[in-house]
């Protein structure tokens, strides 16, 4: 499992600056719109106007290789779920907060 951080910010000059200080290294290229950097899990910014009332989110996303296994863990495990495709990535599981 990977952890995937996705940081929504209006200042991603910033975000750059604080990952190259962490030493984590940039995949593919970067834009004001979306870059990822790598070392011990993932971390993407995400441009985003600041009055978007997207920018200064964080979300959190768990990358597996076995998403069925993970769908049965999460029906084991009592957790309210649902799959959506997300575009450019495929099939998604989606964790319900209680």
């Amino acid at each position: 499992m990977t952890v995937q951080a996705i940081v929504y910010t209006a200042q991603p000059e910033q975000w750059r600056a604080l990952v190259a200080a962490l030493g984590m290294a940039a995949l593919g290229e970067s834009s004001d719109k979306w870059e990822e950097h790598a070392a011990h899990g993932l971390l993407a910014i995400h441009g985003a106007e600041a009055d978007s009332g997207k920018a200064g989110n964080t979300e959190v996303h768990l990358l597996v290789d076995d998403l069925d296994g993970l769908i049965r863990t999460l029906g084991t495990g009592g957790f309210a779920h649902s799959m959506e495709d997300s575009e450019g990535v495929g099939r998604v599981v989606v964790a319900h907060d209680a």
